[in-house]
């Protein structure tokens, strides 16, 4: 009998010692959703130069050992859908969004996050109102205002505007903001230059008729917020005609080769100007892994300024997760995503302030066969 309370004693002295407790329970993981198309009529390939690439992060960042999930939400690249798949997430409980390739999007989720107290990363939106009294909402490009005041120094300083046109699409909240401010800006660097605004909307299809008002107004720059879409058809028009002109567009051309595509024939007598967010050259610790994974996850894909960015986003909430789990962090997601002011590989994140880092415009100007890096504008 001493031998079966013996061998009682003991077992039961081995389960109750740390080695042979229960295992604990694995830790929560941080599930984090993309908002970006799966297809996009516009451009086929862009929503997949965001997915591609931040999933690829994920399954890294999994493979490391965080305890972080990610799910891609279709937003159709289009606000209303955007609406639909934001709704989703907060009924899901995500933990937080990366995403959304433009800021009509990003201006309607941004508000349904915040209320729901879902940190938000803008890949590309860059319209100020994203982030604009929203301490939960971050952007990886430079806003509006910024892009605005730089450009408006380079018509005046670089390009030597005496007349300045402005055709801006009221439809949209990109175009719409960034011609105003832009004339806002230029109105207050330089009095006497001369400017006119042609105001279009949405659905707009009369380019001969725009065509002929741009070359009757012989203004020196002429500045063209607008999405590729409408773009295109004003070159395309413009290059039909004697005469050399110049023309301006913000950073949604991008000079990829969906837009070279629709441009055709390149006309030496259209010295065509705009703005990337990104060289393309991936800096800092980031880049071998950038690289890695862009070879990996987007073999079809080029390195751009949409899969650079898109990365950065998505590193900033595995940044903020891994701190959590190494060094057990109490703070929410998003005050440790401000505080950590990541170096990603389109450049240093501070979202300290505005919630919009600081970074320099990189001018391009289109050339036969492919866009030339023309100047960096800071």
């Amino acid at each position: 009998m001493s031998g079966f309370k013996n061998v009682l004693r003991l077992s039961l002295l081995i389960l109750s010692s740390p080695s042979w407790s229960q295992p604990s329970p694995s830790p929560k993981p941080y599930r984090i959703a993309a908002l970006y198309p799966k297809l996009s009529a516009l451009n086929p390939l862009i929503g997949q130069e965001a997915i591609c690439i931040t999933t690829g992060a994920i399954e890294a960042a999994q493979k490391e050992g965080l305890p972080i999930e990610l799910e891609v939400i279709d937003n159709q690249r289009n606000a209303l859908e955007t609406v639909r798949a934001a709704q989703t997430v907060v009924d899901k409980k995500f933990d937080g969004v990366v995403g959304t390739l433009d800021s009509s999007e990003a201006l309607a989720a941004s508000p349904i996050f915040r209320k729901a107290g879902i940190p938000f990363i803008a890949t590309m939106a860059s319209n100020p109102g994203v982030t604009q009294d929203n301490p939960l909402a971050f952007r990886i490009q430079f806003d509006d205002n910024r892009q605005a005041k730089l450009l408006a120094k380079l018509t005046a300083n670089e390009l030597g505007a005496k007349k300045v046109l402005i055709v801006r699409n009221a439809s949209l909240p990109y175009s719409d903001f960034l011609g105003t401010e832009y004339q806002k800006q230029l109105r207050l660097l330089r009095p006497e230059i001369a400017m006119r605004e042609i105001v279009i909307i949405e659905g707009f299809s009369d380019f001969e008729k725009l065509r002929d008002q741009i070359v009757a107004e012989k203004a020196d720059v002429n500045f063209l917020p607008l999405l590729q879409a409408q773009l295109a058809p004003i070159y395309n028009q413009l290059k039909a005609l004697p005469g050399s002109f110049t023309l301006l567009g913000g950073d949604t051309v991008g000079g990829s080769p969906t837009f070279m595509n629709m441009l055709g024939e390149v006309s030496p007598r259209i010295k065509f100007y705009f703005v990337r967010g990104w060289d393309s050259r991936p800096v800092g610790p980031l880049a071998d892994l950038y690289v890695r994974l862009q070879k990996a996850h987007c073999p079809h894909i080029a390195q751009s300024v949409v899969n650079g960015s898109s990365f950065d986003a998505v590193q900033a909430f595995i940044a903020a997760v891994r701190a959590k789990v190494k060094k057990s962090d109490a703070a929410p997601l998003a005050e440790i995503i401000r505080r950590n002011r990541l170096r990603g590989v389109t450049g240093p994140l501070d979202f300290s302030e505005s919630g919009s880092p600081t970074k320099p415009l990189y001018i391009y100007q289109i050339k036969p066969q492919t866009p030339s890096f023309w100047k960096l504008y800071q």
